[in-house]
Order: structure tokens, then C-alpha cells, then sequence
């Protein structure tokens, strides 16, 4: 008796306070050249404008497309023009890629009709210390970085969840608690 209500404690409190995020994207492992290789288009640019065509829908995925509108400062591969569309999935759980605005990035992507497919999954990365050059001849970046890190607004993690989740955790131990010192007086 007391291992069942052990576990159903237990198992409650998972799942009322497991509510955390959970990241499923997976990508394996290889670095510049393999994705400069498969990509159509290597660019790097900066966020000019953000859109989202499912924002007006009440129910979200993170798979759900986001569209960036890209000023391209230079092309190391491929056809591209001066702005771009760049389209990712909505967040990192299905390996989007977020672009934040006043940050360059070197974007690897698929060129899809009239714009470009990139993840998390496909190389494109904060431009930091260096550009990937396909000639071995990394060089540093031409200029740093400003602005701030971070999720698009609205998309940022609340805290509201877990902690309602962490107390509905709590309040169910303290019932099995009272339970098992229940049951134990009515056995003696």
C-alpha cells in the first residue's frame, strides 16, 4: 500500500510540475565546410523586420514558420539579393533559429522560390569573431556585435507554469503524507 501511494505522489508531482521546456531539436555534429557544402546560399545579414503568418491564430506550434526580412551585407555563396526572406520554424524546440534585431549573422540556407530555409540545424550563427570563409581563410569580423539576446517579445519562457506546477507538486506530497499517516493509524 505504502509503495502505491509512494509512486502516485510521486508520479503526481511530475506531472503537475513538469512543466518546464523541453528542447527536441537534435542536430548532429559537423561543422562550416560540411554545411557551406550542402547549403544553396551563404550570406551574412542582419534583421530588418520580423513576420509571423500564423500570429493572428489562436493556437501556436513551435514549428510554426517565421518570416525575417534580411539586409545582406555580403554573399560568400550564391545567388542572393541585397534583402531577403528568411524563413525558420517558430523556436529552438523544432530547431528554428531566432534572429534578433542590431545582431549579424552568417546565414547557410536553402534557397525555397523567391527565399531561403534555414535552423539551428543548418550552421547559421551569431556572427562573432569570425566569418567562415570556404578557402580556409577564417578572417575576423568586420564589425561587433550590438543589441540585446534574446526571444522575439511574447516568446519569452513565464514562470507562472512551473511554479504553479512546483506547489500543486508540493500540495499533493503533503496529501500523501496525510494519507500514509492515515492509513498507519488505522492499522494500529
Amino acid at each position: 500500500m505504502r509503495k502505491i501511494l509512494v509512486t502516485a505522489v510521486l508520479a503526481g508531482a511530475f506531472w503537475l510540475g513538469g512543466s518546464l521546456p523541453v528542447w527536441a531539436c537534435s542536430c548532429a555534429g559537423s561543422g562550416p565546410p560540411v554545411h557551406f557544402d550542402h547549403a544553396d546560399a551563404v550570406f551574412v545579414a542582419s534583421l530588418e523586420n520580423r513576420r509571423d503568418p500564423n500570429g493572428d491564430q489562436t493556437i501556436i506550434s513551435s514549428a510554426d514558420p517565421i518570416d525575417y526580412e534580411m539586409y545582406v551585407e555580403s554573399v560568400q555563396k550564391g545567388d542572393v539579393a541585397e534583402q531577403v526572406v528568411v524563413r525558420s520554424a517558430r523556436n529552438g524546440a523544432s530547431c528554428g533559429f531566432t534572429f534578433v534585431r542590431g545582431i549579424r549573422y552568417q546565414i547557410f540556407a536553402r534557397q525555397d522560390g523567391d527565399r531561403f530555409l534555414t535552423s539551428l540545424c543548418e550552421g547559421t550563427a551569431v556572427l562573432g569573431a569570425q566569418v567562415y570563409e570556404p578557402n580556409g581563410s577564417d578572417g575576423p569580423a568586420r564589425t561587433g556585435l550590438s543589441g540585446e539576446v534574446g526571444p522575439p517579445p511574447g516568446e519569452a519562457p513565464g514562470r507562472a507554469k512551473p511554479l504553479a506546477g512546483a506547489v500543486a507538486g508540493l500540495l499533493i506530497a503533503g496529501l500523501g503524507v496525510a494519507l500514509a499517516r492515515a492509513a498507519r493509524r488505522s492499522v494500529s
